[in-house]
């Protein structure tokens, strides 16, 4: 979820402090000030090298939790014609409408499923342009699946 991705971010941070302050201390910057500055520059960019990674991470899974949310009001819609369905008469208009719309919630939640499970969080070993292009494409993918949910649930 989102608070996850921020959690996970803000340990990371701390991480990152503690790395570059263990590695400063074992050098001499005494007797060369430039190796300070060269690996304050190096280590600092290294922690925030993910932050768009980050950022994306968080995007999709907000997307993700909002079309969640949408799902149960959906559901709930969708028990409600399949009952009305079963009391229609088998030729009656009304009940090809309602097929269709229920079809398309059925279809919305398949697709809602199959994303979550194929979904994986790029790890801090996938490089960093692989895995912006990757979220990029689940990001677009959940935001298709919350905008058909929506759809099918009106």
């Amino acid at each position: 979820t989102l608070s996850e991705a921020d959690n996970n971010s803000r340990r990371r941070q701390p991480a990152c402090n503690n790395l570059i302050m263990r590695y400063l201390s074992k050098l001499n910057f005494r007797k060369n000030p430039v190796l300070l500055i060269g690996a304050i520059v190096i280590l600092a960019a290294a922690c925030n090298n993910n932050k768009e990674v980050e950022t994306l991470k968080a995007e999709t899974m907000r997307i993700h939790d909002e079309a969640m949310k949408d799902m149960g009001p959906m559901n709930a819609r969708s028990r409600q014609l399949k009952k009305e369905m079963a009391e229609l008469d088998s030729l009656s208009p009304r009940r090809d409408s309602l097929f269709k719309l229920v079809s398309a919630m059925e279809k919305a939640e398949e697709e809602m499923m199959d994303w979550m499970k194929n979904y994986k969080a790029p790890g801090d070993d996938m490089p960093k342009e692989e895995a912006i292009k990757y979220l990029q494409e689940q990001k677009a993918a959940i935001e298709k699946n919350l905008n058909n949910i929506r759809a099918a649930g009106k």
